[in-house]
């Protein structure tokens, strides 16, 4: 049976400056970009092509703040070139499945809508939750399962608090007033369940958003909608798109319907997907999937910071190049990569018999065959996207015993800002939190629900990764109860 390749599509916060860095000279950039950097023009008065291309580009804090159109414009415009980047390797993806606001790309990518349709798409809906102005809610992740999310919401008993999002058994997020997700928060804290409020601008997935879904739905009313190339599954809707489905519409319904992305992820891994590969940036989906289906299937994020994303094409062809593929397939591979298989298959059907003429000319022209190059060999794989890893701490003012043949190897602790950043990757992966939750001084236990086992475990992995030694027998967690405290320790070892 061949191996299935489904594309993760993800959703708010896949955004990292200068995302595009490495794709900047690809054929596929230029055409993409200038569809979407139009409608950028005419929406904010930018382009999103500086934000992708430079490194120094705004950071997602700052643009959430001054630009959030141009930020989502960013988060769509990386995820369709990542999907083109894979289908001009020879990569087409089987399925498409889009988290949230990352459906919009799935479909485009489909050809349900085209480029600079989806651009539009995203404007109106910006301008559609603008509309509503300040909604006193936001969202909430709790670190338990839907059932139990449910539960803490009976007992508030708000309507509009509702569970927004499913993304596996160790991670739900709820969505709703803010009064009650301050309850929710009480309440998880009295049962020991970390809760984060993540950085999104709205209760999306929420009922507080029905008046922003029905201005939307009509705004984007007018955009054609096409044939689709591709399956499209939606965790929204729990089941793959129709062409008879009426997209614009399902598209604006899904700001106050919940995500179902765990049960999505298994039902599209049920029909043989063997590869799952994040279009987009950094890799939320990933992690996320990689939870939901365990070591089964091979799970790749196509855009990572510090990652080659010349080296991770190479490793998902080879691995692709290693499955069996039917023959009309293979054809299309040689001839044309780029082309969805619908769009090969009718221009081959159309162009067939001179495509055979041409070749039966060729072949009569030389008693011998043409001679071919052996391809290229393409460099080697590398599909390790380690996390930089950072250190491990002891009681306050006192330095780490370190252990003689480990002194080398710690001095190589990196400077206090860059250290930070990398406890925070550290900490963020291991508690399946976003990283802008941490900063200096949030409360570990307090503010985050971590408790005092998981951080104990979490220094000593620490440890372990910095070869800084044991944790002291005096050792106090609650000294060292923030990622800038455990920073200064560390630097100070």
């Amino acid at each position: 049976m061949v191996q299935r390749m489904a594309a993760l599509f993800p959703g708010q916060g896949a955004y990292f400056p200068g995302a595009l860095t490495a794709a900047r000279q690809l054929p596929e950039a230029g055409q993409v970009l200038r569809e979407i950097d139009a409608v950028a023009q005419r929406s904010t008065g930018e382009t999103v092509s500086d934000l992708l291309f430079s490194p120094d580009a705004p950071a997602i804090d700052e643009l959430l703040a001054s630009n959030p159109n141009l930020l989502q414009l960013a988060i769509y415009s990386t995820s369709v070139l990542a999907h083109r980047v894979l289908l001009s390797r020879g990569l087409r993806p089987d399925v498409l499945v889009g988290h949230s606001f990352g459906e919009i790309a799935a479909l485009v990518c489909a050809g349900a809508f085209s480029v600079a349709d989806g651009a539009e798409m995203i404007c109106h809906r910006c301008a559609a939750l603008r509309s509503v102005g300040e909604l006193d809610g936001y969202q909430l992740a709790l670190g338990t399962d839907l059932l139990r999310s449910e539960r803490i919401l009976q007992l508030i008993g708000d309507p509009d608090a509702v569970a927004a999002v499913e993304n596996h058994e160790g991670q739900t997020v709820i969505a709703g007033p803010r009064a009650s997700l301050d309850t929710a928060r009480t309440i998880a804290g009295a049962l020991r369940i970390g809760a984060v409020t993540l950085k999104s601008p709205y209760p999306f997935h929420s009922p507080m958003l029905r008046d922003a879904a029905f201005d939307f739905a009509g705004r984007i009313r007018h955009i054609p909608q096409y044939r689709m190339e591709v399956e499209v599954y939606s965790p929204i809707l729990g089941r793959a798109y129709r062409n008879s489905d009426n997209l614009v519409t399902a598209l604006a319904g899904h700001l106050t319907r919940r995500v179902h992305f765990a049960t999505a992820v298994r039902a599209v891994s049920d029909t043989g997907v063997g590869t799952f590969v994040e279009c987009g940036s950094l890799d939320a989906l990933t992690k996320i999937t990689r939870r939901v289906l365990g070591d089964g299937p091979s799970v790749v994020p196509l855009l990572l910071p510090g990652a080659s994303l010349t080296e991770t094409l190479a490793s998902l062809t080879e691995d692709r190049a290693g499955s069996p593929t039917d023959a009309p397939d293979q054809v299309r591979l040689a001839l044309a990569p780029g082309l969805a298989t619908a769009e090969f298959e009718r221009l081959w059907t159309a162009r067939v018999d001179r495509i055979a003429r041409l070749v039966i000319s060729e072949f009569s022209a030389t008693a011998e065959p043409a001679r071919t190059e052996p391809p290229a060999e393409l460099p080697t794989p590398t599909t390790d996207f380690e996390l930089d890893r950072a250190a491990d701490p002891p009681p306050a003012g006192t330095a780490l015993a370190l252990p003689a043949e480990s002194a080398e190897q710690a001095r190589a602790v990196p400077a206090r800002d860059e250290l930070f950043q990398q406890l925070v990757g550290i900490y963020a992966e291991a508690l399946e939190y976003p990283p802008e939750v941490f900063d200096e001084h949030a409360d570990l236990e307090a503010e985050l629900g971590v408790d005092s086992v998981k951080q104990t475990e979490l220094l000593r992995k620490i440890g372990e990764t910095y070869r800084l030694g044991p944790l002291p027998a005096d050792f106090k967690i609650g000294e060292h109860n923030t990622l800038g405290r455990i920073a200064d320790l560390i630097s100070a070892a």
